[in-house]
Parts: C-alpha cells; structure tokens; sequence
C-alpha cells in the first residue's frame, strides 16, 4: 500500500465531486451563522446550541459529498469495479475512502473558522473540545457506513445515506422540545478534559482501524 497513492485517489474523488465541494464550502462558511442568526435560543442556551449547529452542518456536508460521490462514481465508471482495474491495490481504494472524509472535516473546520472572523456575534469558536466532538461525529458515522457501502454497494447504501441526510436535523430541532434543557447540563457534553479527549481520540481511532480492517475484507472477497 502506497500512500502516494491513497493522496492521488483522494485527488480523484475531488476532480470528480469539485462543484460539490464547491457549493458544500459555501454552506459550511455561511449555514452555521444564519442558522444561528435565525434561531430563537435562549441566552443561556446559545453556547451548547452554537456547537450543536456546528456538529450538524458538519455531518450533512460529510455525508452530503460522500453520497455525491459514490453516485457520480456509480454512474461515470460503474464505481469501484472500474477501480479495480486500475494499478490501485484494493486496500489503498479503501483507506482513500477514509482518508478523503478526514480532508473534508479539516476544510469544514478552517471554513467554520474564516466564517467565524466574520459572524463575531453569532458563531461560536471552535476549540479543542468543539473539534473533538465534530472529529468523534463525523468518524464514526461513516465507519458504519463506509462498509455498508462497500457490502451492499451505492444502490442500497444511499437510501441510509439519505434518509441520514434528513433525520439529523430533525432530531436535532426536536430534542428541545422533549429535553427539560433548564435542568440538564447541556455543556457537560462538550466540556472534556485533556485526558478525557486523548482518551476519545485514541478509542475513535481503534474503532476506525476496526472499521478499515471490516471494509478491507468486505472489499477483498467481494467480486464484480
């Protein structure tokens, strides 16, 4: 396995989904700050809602460009059977995969960062403990999925996808109507001690290899 690959792979899925990200980095830059704008949050509340909005615009980018691309994939070059073909080893198509979605949170990341400098007023800064959360979500989200994918194939995977796409913020606008918020310790969720967030880094990268190590298999047994 080449890592020189697993970058050029990466460039592929970019070329491929460019006007995707294109249109993603202009919501991940202005969604969170409208958002917040346009919602009535109580003063006390706007700190825990302000990470909130940051973690689910995040997940629906994540998966917004990851259905965009297993379905130009899937209907340019018959996804990966084409790949196959190509000098790429079956794990290097694999590990790309992964790769490419940690590239998308880091850019979601530096975007929420440049929009922050702009919507002083409404966004919330992202620290140390906002990135973890946001790195845990989008992880492991896609450690399930990515071997659904490769299992199932893109015409089964994208109805999860989809209906992902829409249930998260959904739930997410309904859990205050059915949390007594005033008496629950909402920050307590973000607030994690250096320790503590070494320690959720280390087992999210334990339950990432495990997923590599299923979609490696899947991927190596399945036949086109």
């Amino acid at each position: 396995m080449k890592i020189k690959n697993i970058f050029l792979l990466t460039r592929k899925n970019y070329m491929l989904i460019r006007k995707y990200i294109y249109i993603s980095a202009v919501i991940a830059f202005l969604a969170p700050g409208i958002l917040i704008a346009k919602t009535e949050i109580p003063t006390e509340f706007t700190d825990f809602f302000g990470r909130a909005i940051f973690l689910i615009v995040e997940n629906v980018i994540v998966l917004f460009l990851a259905n965009s691309l297993a379905l130009i994939e899937e209907n340019s070059s018959k996804g990966l059977a084409y790949l196959c073909t190509t000098p790429y080893s079956r794990k290097e198509i694999v590990v790309s995969s992964y790769f490419f979605d940690y590239i998308v949170y880091f850019s979601y990341c530096l975007i929420y960062g440049l929009s922050s400098l702009l919507f002083k007023s409404n966004l919330i800064k992202l620290d140390w403990n906002l990135f973890v959360m946001g790195l845990i979500s989008a992880v492991l989200i896609r450690a399930v999925l990515i071997p659904i994918s490769f299992k199932f194939g893109y015409d089964k995977a994208k109805y999860i996808i989809t209906v992902l796409i829409i249930v998260i913020p959904f739930i997410a606008s309904y859990l205050p109507n059915v949390i007594d918020v005033r008496n629950f310790n909402l920050m307590s969720l973000f607030n994690m001690s250096i320790k503590m967030s070494l320690l959720a880094i280390a087992s999210l990268l334990i339950a990432e290899l495990l997923s590599i190590n299923v979609s490696f298999y899947i991927f190596d047994n399945k036949e086109f």
